[in-house]
């Protein structure tokens, strides 16, 4: 089991500061770990577009985005 990823209660919280350092948190806990960062729960009301924009970034930055090998329809 991984060590650990963002709580979904993070996803809506205002200071987008927080968000970002939370996800580089998790990203450093997992390093060696075939893990992939989000959120694993249904969102409703849906996530603001900024803290996801955020939390993508940070993993962009990071130099560990995969980017997508299928086909989105």
């Amino acid at each position: 089991m991984s060590p650990g990823n963002l709580f979904k209660v993070q996803f809506y919280d205002e200071d987008l500061e927080a968000l970002r350092a939370e996800t580089r948190r998790v990203m450093a806990a997992n390093r060696g770990w075939r893990h992939m960062v989000g959120d694993t729960n249904d969102s409703y009301p849906p996530y603001p577009r900024a803290n996801i924009l955020a939390v993508a970034d940070e993993v962009r930055k990071s130099g560990r985005m995969l980017a997508y090998q299928g086909r989105i329809s």
